[in-house]
């Protein structure tokens, strides 16, 4: 059923404690927890994945953060980036999409980066130093709120034209 991302993570990362218990490494079973949450976000697919053929497909709405569907998506992928790559590609490949976003009408979204930039700060964080990558699952792997993985964007701009953006911050 429909949830709050807060409510999703702590399943995997209770997992990769778990695994992490068997085969000693924290830091591959963070980064295979993030890649799985990433690629369930961007909805792969068993033409992509083949090994994805044999999970249940789910039909009904994604996992909010604070109260937004699109926001998860903005965190869990940028925290698989993060957790694949590093932090760098994991900026540039969110900084991207919101100026395409702006370019096409959509607008530019400083709440989108937030969440990008935390997912992001995650994904550093759990793959990290073996120590603390097993932070990360003790901490993870408890109850979490959307305020643990994503602070109050109230206060940010969102759907910024490229022109409002130009002029709010100067051309990108």
């Amino acid at each position: 059923r429909a949830q709050d991302l807060a409510g999703l993570v702590p399943s995997l990362f209770r997992v990769a404690r778990e695994r992490t218990a068997a085969n000693g490494d924290p830091v591959s079973e963070n980064r295979h927890a993030l890649v799985v949450l990433g690629l369930y976000a961007l909805g792969a697919d068993a033409k992509l994945f083949p090994a994805a053929a044999t999970l249940p497909r789910w039909s009904g709405p994604w996992a909010r953060l604070q109260g937004r569907e699109d926001l998860s998506r903005h965190f869990l992928v940028s925290a698989a980036l993060a957790a694949l790559a590093d932090a760098k590609l994991a900026d540039l490949a969110g900084g991207y999409k919101e100026w395409r976003d702006a370019q096409q009408g959509k607008g530019f979204s400083l709440v989108d980066l937030a969440a990008d930039r935390a997912g992001t700060r995650l994904g550093e964080l759990a793959t990290g130093a073996p120590g603390l990558a097993r932070q990360v699952q003790d901490q993870m792997r408890t109850g979490l709120r959307d305020d643990d993985l994503l602070p109050s964007l109230k206060d940010l701009p969102d759907n910024l034209s490229e022109q409002r953006l130009d002029k709010t911050m100067g051309p990108v």
